[in-house]
């Protein structure tokens, strides 16, 4: 069972990484269409469109950030009493 329970929580911190990193990338795309938009004088409904899909992107950082450290420390502890 504590094999187990280190490959689960192991499992949930490379799932969190890249939960990460995916809204990471997204945001950087997200930034790159405001700019896009905002340089070609795009209708401003489509430029406020996409600044809220960006903000939605960036909200979610902190918390996948937040969910990763906290799985990686009970990923830590577990490790250390295996």
């Amino acid at each position: 069972a504590d094999k187990r329970t280190l490959k689960v929580k192991t499992g949930v911190v490379k799932r969190l990484r890249k939960e990460l990193d995916m809204y990471q990338q997204e945001v950087q795309t997200e930034q790159a269409k405001v700019q896009k938009l905002k340089n070609e004088g795009a209708d401003p409904h489509d430029i406020k469109y996409a600044e809220n899909i960006l903000a939605e992107s960036s909200a979610m950082l902190p918390d996948t950030r937040q969910r990763l450290e906290e799985a990686f420390r009970e990923l830590q502890g577990t490790a250390v009493s295996y």
